[in-house]
């Protein structure tokens, strides 16, 4: 009769096998892996397999020819076993299963078969960590941890260990619902999911547990394979599981990028218990290669920042040369919002469409592109501004002028026209004229970076004086 290999079960087993450690000296026979008369089948394919301790073990390079792939590390010294995927990311099955047939037993069950070395090397199914060992130079894990992957059962009468392979990214996402829901009775739980082209991000929450709350966030890509997010936050005394509130989650179509907002803490010193409070912080996930991209705490000083403006939409039926989308001035205010990382364009104008503005903690850029300057460009009232300017002779790039540095007469007179302000106050710098590529560039650097606070606004303006 069937019977599944239940989790306690499967704990169990893997309890009854206590392996030491490398520390014990790598490649030292620490026990043995017997004969066994029970055979073990993905979809009903046999692979080799040994009986250690009770359980059922397979090697793992020989899962190869069974839907996985099995990638060896030999900088980090990893060994990581993963459902072969075909070239849109999904799960894919052999073209051709291996033809093995189990050998007739030559022992008795239960004799040795080859001794059990110790090894150095961490073993990942699905991502999460497995106990392996080393059997002849390969590895062996157990066949309960290929869970992740399908539906492992036990036959007495035929004496199988089967997996059947499914949907690994619907297995690990049901397990990880089943347990919301196998304690919903008893606590207070809530999860999410949101999907991509390449996996889906779980969001679940835990209330009322002993130790307060517990929050968790996995990315599951389509290949079964499940990124614990918050254990990429730095390592704090008591684990981030339980303060790390996410919130504002974003997740891109292509599943690569994931950003949210989270409290952060951090330890710094075990010994002496220092820690380090980030507050809210907006954190990046790159989700291909698992790791933080960046965190940024919101009510730090934001030093890094860049923005960019042009026109949002082109007119029906348009054709050049483009109307003007203003009296000819030029104009562009930004600011942090109160508890965010992140600048925007609360208000902005330009005379063109085929004129644009990039800032960033460094100065200003005022892109014209080649389109803007038709027969009647000097004719409109932004024409006759841009005239002016180059009639200050300001440093060129396209003089090859060595230090594109503005006179303060140059600087003074462009100030008529042309003002920048953080909170109201000017900000000094120099203007000078850049391009290429069919565009001509009026750039305003800042005579120091500027950062920005909660609140502060940054304003830009060029126009004639009215």
């Amino acid at each position: 009769m069937k019977r599944l290999f239940t989790a306690a079960l499967s704990a169990a087993l893997l309890l009854s096998l206590a392996l030491p450690s490398s520390a014990a000296g790598t490649g030292r026979a620490v026990d043995w892996a017997l004969y066994t008369d029970i055979t073990a089948q993905i979809n009903g394919h046999p692979l080799r397999s040994y009986n250690v301790n009770g359980s059922t073990a397979v090697v793992a390079e020989d899962l190869r020819g069974y839907g996985f792939q099995v990638l060896w590390d030999a900088e980090d010294r990893t060994l990581s076993v993963e459902r072969a995927a075909d070239s849109t990311g999904c799960p894919a099955l052999p073209a051709s299963w291996p033809d093995y047939t189990p050998p007739a037993l030559t022992q008795p069950v239960g004799t040795r078969a080859q001794p059990i070395l110790s090894t150095d090397i961490d073993t990942y199914v699905a991502g999460q960590y497995v106990r392996s060992c080393n059997i002849g130079g390969e590895t062996l894990i157990w066949f309960s941890d290929l869970a992740p992957y399908g539906a492992v059962a036990f036959d007495e009468d035929s004496r199988t260990a089967e997996l059947t392979l499914g949907d690994p990214m619907q297995i690990q996402l049901d397990d990880l619902i089943q347990r919301m829901e196998d304690v919903k009775e008893f606590i207070n739980v809530e999860y999410q999911l949101y999907p991509s082209a390449s996996g889906t991000l779980f969001a679940g929450s835990m209330g009322g547990v002993p130790h307060g709350s517990s929050f968790q966030l996995y990315f599951v890509r389509n290949n079964g394979t499940k990124l614990d997010i918050i254990s990429l936050l730095p390592a704090y005394m008591g684990g981030s599981h339980s303060f790390a509130r996410y919130r504002d989650i974003e997740l891109d179509d292509a599943g690569t990028v994931l950003t949210f907002i989270s409290p952060v803490k951090e330890t710094i010193n075990w010994a002496t218990g220092e820690t380090k409070d980030w507050g809210d912080t907006l954190c990046t996930v790159d989700l291909v290669s698992g790791t933080m991209r960046s965190m940024h705490p919101l009510f730090q000083t934001l030093t890094q920042w860049s923005a960019y403006y042009e026109a949002e939409t082109w007119p029906e039926g348009f054709l050049p040369p483009t109307p003007p989308l203003s009296d000819g001035s030029v104009s562009l205010t930004l600011s942090r919002p109160e508890g965010t990382a992140e600048v925007v364009c609360l208000d902005g104008s330009l005379p063109s469409y085929f004129m644009s503005i990039t800032v960033s903690q460094d100065g200003i850029a005022v892109v014209h592109e080649q389109g803007l300057f038709s027969q009647d460009f000097f004719g409109t009232p932004y024409g006759l501004l841009y005239q002016k300017l180059l009639d200050l002779e300001l440093p060129s790039v396209f003089q090859d002028d060595s230090d594109l540095e503005a006179s303060p007469e140059q600087m003074a007179q462009a100030a008529q026209w042309l003002q920048a302000a953080k909170n109201g106050e000017p900000i000094p710098g120099n203007l000078w004229w850049s391009g290429g590529n069919g565009h001509r560039d009026l750039v305003f650097d800042f005579d120091q970076p500027v950062t920005l606070e909660n609140g502060d606004i940054l304003t830009f303006h060029m126009g004639l004086p009215e």
